[in-house]
């Protein structure tokens, strides 16, 4: 399968929520942090770190991105060809892609449900905070 190295310097975005993009990232070194913006407000939804990957949601179920990713630190990151992937993916048996995107679907909606109620995560808010240099809400900086 095609793939190819990318880095971000800390701050860079790799997409934006509603992005209509499909690309896979598997994060190589680096944090990435996942967040959604509600009136002017991040709400922070993940902290990505090496071995993980993102932007699954939009890869497996066609819409767009649903939170934004942005670089925490300088980052190096593999990207995989979307079409080379879903070649592949489809060859899975149907009811494990059914699965798959199930599950994708109701990540989605968790997603949906952060930024329509506003629920922030005190400790996930601390550590975005921490990775931004700022001050945490709990007083308790590392």
């Amino acid at each position: 399968m095609e793939e190819h190295t990318i880095e971000f310097k800390k701050g860079e975005v790799l997409f934006k929520e509603n992005d209509a993009t499909k690309d896979l990232f598997i994060i190589q070194n680096g944090i990435v942090k996942i967040y959604k913006e509600s009136g002017g407000t991040r709400l922070p939804i993940a902290m990505v770190h090496a071995g993980q990957f993102i932007g699954e949601l939009s890869f497996f179920d066609g819409k767009p991105r649903s939170a934004t990713a942005e670089a925490a630190t300088d980052i190096k990151v593999i990207k995989l060809d979307p079409v080379k992937l879903d070649k592949e993916i489809k060859k899975m048996p149907s009811w494990l892609l059914v699965l798959v995107r199930s599950i994708a679907d109701r990540m989605r909606q968790a997603d949906e449900l952060v930024k329509r109620n506003m629920i922030v995560d005190a400790q996930m808010s601390d550590e975005f905070k921490r990775w931004e240099g700022k001050p945490s809400a709990s007083g308790k900086d590392e």
